[in-house]
Order: C-alpha cells, then structure tokens, then sequence
C-alpha cells in the first residue's frame, strides 16, 4: 500500500500528467526529469564549483548515496522537482537574495513539507531582516497549509495521517 503524502494542491500538479494518456504522461515526466537532473548537474557545476569539476563529478553526481538518482528516476518520484528548487534557494542564500531564497524554499516545500526546515538557514545569516524573512515566510507557508485544510478538509486531513505513518518507515533498502 502506498500513502499520498503530498499536500492536497499538489494534486493539480499531478493532474497535468494525468490528462493526456499513461505512455505519454510517463514519456514526458521521465523527459523533464532527465532534463531536470541534466540541469541541475550544469547549476551545481556553474554556481558551486565553477571550473573545479572534472570527469569524477559527473560519475560522483549519477552513483552517490546508494545510486539516488538511478532509484529516483525508477520511482517517478518528484525529488528531481524539489532539489532543483532547493539548489536554487541556496543558491540566492548564498547570494544573500533571502526574498529568492524563501520563495524557492516554499516551493520547494509545497511538494513535500521537509525543505520547510531550511528557513532556519535565515536566522544563521547575519541580516538585519533576517526574522522579518524567517517569520513572513513561516507564515506564508502556515497560510498554504490552512488554506489548504480550509478548502478540502478531507484530502488535508488525509494527507496529515499519511504523513504521520510514513515518518515512522525505516525506508527501503536496495
């Protein structure tokens, strides 16, 4: 048994792949995640390392952490979405564009609530409007949430259980 545990708005996300046939829907999502994981490999080598990468990196990026990326293209799971999201939220911290950086977090955050906890990223930084950041963007993302639970109270209250199942999963092993 599988459990939804995205936000409910996340459904109409999903919904673009659900209207044209499975072939093609699977076509395409494998398609912008290929070109999503190719992009991504690019933005790490341009903002992060400039000229520093080499042949390794490339075999490193598509090998590390159990072949990640190998499980996440067989999953069609939409962790490629949520890291080039992420990459670039950190990549405006860095840039100290904090505005940017809660905008892509929350994005980020609306698949999946876990990159949520990398607002505290802000309150490290040594801004003068760090805590404006901080608390506007926790309360944006509370105002989605309530949003949400407001508007489909059953698919949020769904959502929530599911997620509080999966919390405690020990995860799989390959």
């Amino acid at each position: 048994r599988f459990l939804y545990t995205y936000p409910p708005v996340t459904l109409f996300f999903y919904r673009l792949f659900a209207m044209p046939g499975y072939k093609t829907s699977f076509t395409i999502f494998l398609i912008l995640k290929c070109g999503l994981l190719i992009g991504l490999i690019y933005f790490w080598k341009r903002e992060f390392l400039k000229e520093d990468a080499d042949t390794l990196f490339y075999v490193f990026c598509l090998l590390a952490f159990n072949s990640a990326v190998f499980l996440d293209m067989i999953a069609g799971n939409i962790n490629l979405v949520q890291q080039a999201l992420l990459w670039l939220a950190f990549s405006f911290y860095i840039k100290r564009r904090f505005k940017l950086f809660c905008l892509f977090t929350l994005i980020s955050a609306s698949f999946k609530i876990t990159p949520i906890f990398f607002l505290v990223l802000l309150i490290l930084s040594n801004d003068k409007d760090r805590f404006k950041y901080f608390f506007g963007a926790g309360a944006a993302f509370g105002a989605y949430l309530l949003i949400q639970y407001v508007i489909v109270p059953d698919l949020f209250t769904g959502f929530i259980q599911n997620a509080l199942v999966v919390v405690g999963e020990p995860g799989g092993v390959v």
